[in-house]
Order: C-alpha cells, then structure tokens, then sequence
C-alpha cells in the first residue's frame, strides 16, 4: 500500500515527501510512515488519500462508492474524472470475479462445483485476459485473484476422471498458480496451492513427490498465523502423507500427533481465527481427517487399536456433520468404507460404498467414482457373492 501511495504522489506532481506533507497539512514523518507501511488501518485516512492522490480505490482496500458517493442513497460527493472511469470499471470488474471466486467456493463445498464447470472454465478464461491488461499498479491483486481461480479451476479436472490427461491439467494448473504467488511473493497462497500440490500427488500415488512438497508445505506453515484455517489443514491433511516415513522415527510421529491434537484443541476451543484462503475447519472435518490418518497408521502397522481409534473419530465426524458442506458426505461415506473393509465388515464397507457413490453422482465427480470401483473390485475378491456387493457391482454396472 506504501509503494501505491508513493507512486501516485509523484503522480499527483509532489515530487517529495516534504512537499506533500504540507499539501495534505501533515508531517512529513506521517507520509514516511504511510509510504513505508503495507497496509494502513484507518478507513477514513486511506479514503482522503484516495480522493486527494486520485487512487483507484480498490488498491487502498476501499469501495468506490465510499469516494464518490456521500451517502447510500447515491448522492454524489464528488465528480468522476473521464479518465478514471476506466479505472473504476476496472475495479468494479475486480469486484464481480472476487464474489464469483467466492460464490464458486461454496458450491465446491456444497458439492455442486461440476455443474458450474463450464461457468468457472469461462470465468478463468475472461481474467486471464483482463490480467493482460491491468496496469502495473494493479497487477499483484489482479494476480492473486487469477491464482485463486486457477486453483479453483484444479478441482475440475480433479473430479473429471482419472485419465492421464486429466491428471496432466491439475498438475499444470496448479503449478501456474504456484509460479503466480511466488512472483507476488504471497506465502499463505502458496502454502495453500503447495498442500494442493501434496493433496494431487498423493492422488496420482506419486508418493515421493508428494512427502517432498509436504515437508516444503510444513516448513512455510511455520511463518503464518497458528490459529488459522489455512494452518489447521496443513497439519490435518500432510499427516497422512508423512506417515510412511513417521512409523520408523517415534519423535517424528510425535511431533505429528501433537499437531493434530493442536488443531483439534484450536477448533474445540473455538479459538480458529479466519484468513483469506476460503478454506475451513471444524471439529467433523477434524475428526475424520483423524480417522484417515489412524486408518492409514493401520495399513502400516496392523494393530486393533488404531481400528478403534479411527472407527471413534468416525464416529465424532459424522457427529458432527453439517449439511452446509455437503460434499463432506462423500468422503466421509468413502472413508468409513474403507475402515469397515479392513475390520473385514463386507456388508458394511460395501453399504457405506453405496453412499459415496451417490454421493459422487450427485457431485458429478467420475474421480471418487474410480476410486469406489476400485474399492468394489477389493470387497470381490473377499466377497464375490454378498447381496451388497453385488449390489453396489451392478449400480457401477460391473456385472
């Protein structure tokens, strides 16, 4: 926000910090201290400034209307210059893909993403070309949005299939968004775009991969804020990933488990403090992201306990369910599948199959659809002839 105000100072035609202290009836320690300053609190003083230097409001954080209107009821307080009518067009675009992001966000949660597809691909599209054009003043905002919208343009091809051309595009996607917040040097955006990265390499079983970015992910979490959303989900969604590595090093498993006993306190306490990342967290998301971990400990060290730890998660998860985010059925179905299977509850895990995969169709999503038949062909092999089994062979049309 400084360097904003200094260039629009020089703009404005006050070649100096002196100069325009007296302009603005300041001290010329106070414009030092706005110019050094990344973000100015006071409202009212980003608002003189924007109405004295000219400043296109959104680059001080500010409506339009509150420069240009007196009141809500329209009545205009000062005019607009022609030539900042271009500039507030600008913004008001700004705005339009900043809500569409956000709007698009809650039906990615709610499940409905997929039937959007083709709105958010056309969305994308328009602002990769509106980036083109933003001045340079403007172009880091306009640039963290352009890499929200390839992160949420991922998810697409992340629920499309399994193909290897679907897996090429969310690898490229997201490592443009990658390359984007590294240029505007925005940490808690390529933390978030990095555990993305961690998320689709576990996906495609590129283990290796994955558990390098997700220590890359951990040693940047270490800088944000530890009461964040954004936070919480490294910490919750990187345990599984690090556990092959973790059962041979007690301290390591430690470390890790008082990570996640952390976040779960955080949301407990309600103490989770909000960022800008559009993720969330609450105590049935925490809990069965307990579950896959205990769940996962169990593939690698086989013991009853950590069965029953992640049936009890399991059962806190859906506990706490909420119908705000409706996709969460699909994993939580998919997930309590796959502990029924290894308690060797056939009947079970394939019930629990079913759901998820009407929850997938409802979601449109042919990648967890992939994964349920792959959990079919398991359930089988143990069980060929099982009434539910069959039953969830002959909804995948597999018989």
């Amino acid at each position: 926000m400084g360097q904003v105000i200094a260039h629009y100072r020089k703009k404005y035609g006050c070649k100096t910090q002196a100069d325009f202290a007296i302009a603005a009836g300041v001290k010329e320690r106070t414009i030092i201290d706005w110019e050094c300053s990344s973000m100015i609190a006071d409202q009212n003083r980003r608002t003189f400034l924007a109405r004295m230097l000219k400043i296109p409001p959104a680059l001080l954080g500010l409506d339009w209307r509150l420069i240009y209107y007196q009141d809500n009821q329209g009545t205009q307080s000062a005019s607009i210059p022609p030539e900042h009518l271009v500039e507030l067009l600008q913004e008001e675009s700004f705005y339009h893909y900043e809500d569409f992001l956000v709007l698009a966000t809650g039906w990615l949660y709610s499940g409905k993403l997929m039937s959007i597809a083709d709105r958010v691909e056309r969305r994308f599209c328009k602002l990769e070309e509106a980036v083109a054009r933003v001045p340079a003043t403007e172009k880091e905002a306009w640039l963290g949005l352009l890499a929200q919208y390839y992160r949420l343009a991922t998810e697409i091809p992340r629920h499309s299939g399994t193909d290897e051309a679907n897996k090429r595009r969310c690898l490229r996607l997201n490592a443009k968004a990658i390359k984007i917040a590294g240029e505007i040097e925005d940490q808690e955006l390529q933390i978030q775009l990095l555990l993305t990265r961690s998320d689709i390499h576990l996906e495609q079983e590129h283990m290796a991969q994955a558990r390098t970015i997700a220590h890359q992910t951990l040693q940047m979490a270490k800088q944000i804020n530890s009461r964040t959303p954004l936070y919480g989900n490294v910490q919750l969604r990187l345990a599984p990933v690090l556990l092959p590595e973790a059962v041979a090093d007690s301290e390591q498993m430690k470390s890790i488990w008082r990570s996640l006993d952390k976040v779960l306190n955080m949301v407990w306490d309600k103490k989770v403090e909000p960022d800008r990342s559009l993720t969330t967290l609450s105590l049935a998301g925490v809990h069965h992201e307990r579950a896959k971990t205990f769940l996962e400990l169990y593939k690698l060290s086989p013991k009853q306990d950590y069965l029953r730890d992640a049936t009890n998660e399991m059962q806190m998860a859906w506990d706490g369910f909420s119908s705000d985010f409706a996709s969460w059925a699909l994993y939580f179905h998919l997930t309590e599948a796959r502990l029924y299977k290894a308690q060797h509850e056939i009947e079970q895990s394939a019930r629990s199959a079913i759901e998820a995969l009407k929850a997938a169709r409802a979601m449109n999503s042919k990648r967890k659809e992939d994964a349920i038949m792959a959990l079919y062909r398991e359930l089988h092999q143990l069980d060929a002839r099982n009434p539910y089994v069959c039953n969830l062979g002959v909804q995948l049309g597999m018989f």
